[in-house]
């Protein structure tokens, strides 16, 4: 299936939301309902942040089983900072009721890094699905 797919969406690379088997089925089933249309990853600074997405990309989103779910492409692409991230790109990421939800789970998921602050230069891409292809497992309580 993964060959056929890439073959249908030339330069189409796979990957999966989140750090984990659970939070990969979490968010795709986030992307399928259409409440998660955006992502915001750390800028590649040499230390393992995000890649720049372009405009037009497709991706493959794998499952927590690692199988492709869907087929998102790029349409469009910013970099700001945390700071700057507005309310309604945050909430275009996920299932957050505010920015301050959106926050405090960024901060939770990257505080980790020695350099976070609200200053970290972000890469904020929203996306649309063109194809589902599973149906999504049960999304988990993500605070759990």
């Amino acid at each position: 299936m993964l060959d056929a797919l890439k073959a249908k969406y030339r330069g189409a690379t796979t990957f999966s939301f989140g750090n984990g088997p659970r939070m990969a089925d979490d968010m795709l089933a986030l992307v399928a309902s259409g409440q998660k249309t955006a992502s915001c990853g750390v800028l590649r600074d040499g230390r393992g942040g995000a890649r720049m997405p372009a405009v037009g990309q497709y991706f493959i989103v794998k499952d927590g089983r690692r199988l492709p779910g869907a087929v998102i492409r790029v349409t469009e692409v910013s970099i700001t900072t945390v700071s700057e991230v507005s309310e309604t790109l945050a909430l275009a990421t996920g299932p957050y009721g505010s920015r301050a939800d959106w926050h405090a789970e960024l901060t939770g998921y990257f505080g980790t890094r020695r350099d976070w602050s609200d200053a970290v230069p972000l890469v904020c891409w929203r996306f649309e699905v063109v194809e589902e292809l599973t149906q999504p497992a049960p999304r988990h309580d993500l605070a759990a």
